[in-house]
Order: C-alpha cells, then structure tokens, then sequence
C-alpha cells in the first residue's frame, strides 16, 4: 500500500521537473511525501534485502516489488536521499534470485494487483 502513494510523487516530480512546471511548494509537499514514504516503506524490507507486503511477517520477500521498490527508489534519488546501502541490498537479492534464462521467478505476493498493470506471466 505504501508504494501506491510513494511511487507517484516521484513520476509527477520528474515530469513537472522536465516541463519546467515544478514549484518550490510543490516539490517541498511532494518531497515531504517522499521522504515519509521512504521511512515507512523500509519497515517492509526483510533482512534479505527484500521487501513484501508484511516485511519479515511473510514468508518470501516478493519479487516484483523488491523490483519496483529499486526502481522507485534510484528514480527518487534526484529529490530526496535513500541509502546506497538500501539500493544494493535490493539489487542483490534481486540478482540472487534470477534464473540462468535471464527470467526472475514469482516470489511472494502482491496485495494490490493494480499496481502490476498487465504484466503477468513467466515472461514478466
């Protein structure tokens, strides 16, 4: 749930950023909302350097949103400072866990399935 309200402050920030379109009061509510999220969202990492929905009260970090935590995480360092540390953990368990085809299996689970658009499948 945290990442629904993380993730979008960091893609209006780029764009209104991009477009010169960006306020200081703007960018200062949206990296207030940022740097809450960031602290909240690290409640969920699991000792593995993964994340999932109840962090260590699952059984299996989830692989897709260890993936999407990453990625908002490295687009959010242009506003706001997350821990390298942070970064490379996700990385690693990431790149742990990826098979010998290039494909990363579906480990653990999302609660909020609209967060993954369409992609479902091996492939994805």
């Amino acid at each position: 749930q945290n990442m629904i309200h993380f993730a979008p402050n960091v893609f209006v920030l780029k764009y209104l950023q991009k477009t010169m379109q960006l306020s200081s009061e703007v960018e200062n509510e949206a990296t207030d909302y940022l740097l809450q999220g960031y602290q909240r969202q690290l409640t969920y990492k699991r000792q593995d350097g993964s994340y999932s929905a109840f962090g260590e009260r699952d059984s299996s970090g989830s692989m897709w949103l260890t993936a999407f935590v990453l990625k908002s995480f490295a687009q959010s360092r242009a506003f706001i400072f997350i821990d390298p540390e942070e970064l490379c953990a996700a990385k690693s368990w990431l790149i742990r866990h990826q098979r010998d085809d290039g494909s990363f299996p579906a480990m653990g689970r999302i609660l909020n399935k609209d967060l993954q658009g369409g992609i479902h499948g091996k492939i994805s």
